[in-house]
C-alpha cells in the first residue's frame, strides 16, 4: 500500500495546531468547571426535586446533559438547562435526542455557540428550529 510522505513542516504545523486547540479546549473546560452555573449531581437533583439516581436516569434517557470533568469520574450539570420555573427547558429532550451520542461537551458547544443563540431559542419554545439546526450540524454544517 502506498503511503505518501508528508513534508516534516506540514506535520509540525499540524501538530502545533492540534496542541494549541487542545490547550484552548483545556482552558475553556477549566473555566466551565468553576462556573457557578455548573452544578454537581446532588445540586442539580435538589433543584429538580428528584434523587441523584433519578437524575442519572434522566441523563441515560437523554433528557438532561452532563459534562464530564477531565481526570475525574465527576459530572457537572449546567444550570442553563433549567428554565425560569426551575424545570428542564421544554423540548430539551428532543434536542438531546438528535445528537448521535450524548457527549456533553459537544452538546454544550452547540447550545452555547453564537452567544447562546440555540439555548435562547429553546428557552423561547422554538424547539423545532433547534432540532433542525442540530440535524444540520450533525451533517457537518457550521451554523
Amino acid at each position: 500500500m502506498y503511503t505518501p510522505e508528508v513534508p516534516k513542516t506540514v506535520m509540525d504545523t499540524l501538530a502545533k495546531a492540534l496542541e494549541e486547540a487542545s490547550a484552548k479546549g483545556a482552558v475553556r473546560a477549566a473555566e466551565l468547571r468553576v462556573d457557578p452555573e455548573m452544578l454537581l449531581p446532588d445540586q442539580m437533583a435538589e433543584r429538580l426535586g428528584i434523587s441523584v439516581l433519578d437524575l442519572a436516569n434522566l441523563k441515560t434517557e437523554k433528557k438532561i446533559m452532563a459534562l464530564p470533568v477531565t481526570g475525574s469520574a465527576c459530572l457537572l450539570y449546567p444550570a442553563w438547562q433549567l428554565g425560569e420555573d426551575g424545570r428542564l427547558l421544554p423540548g430539551l429532550h428532543r434536542v438531546l435526542a438528535q445528537f448521535e451520542y450524548n457527549h456533553g461537551w459537544r452538546v454544550a458547544r452547540f447550545l452555547l455557540a453564537q452567544d447562546r443563540y440555540y439555548l435562547k431559542m429553546l428557552a423561547a419554545g422554538e424547539t423545532n428550529e433547534v432540532v433542525t439546526a442540530v440535524r444540520s450540524w450533525n451533517q457537518g454544517a457550521w451554523l
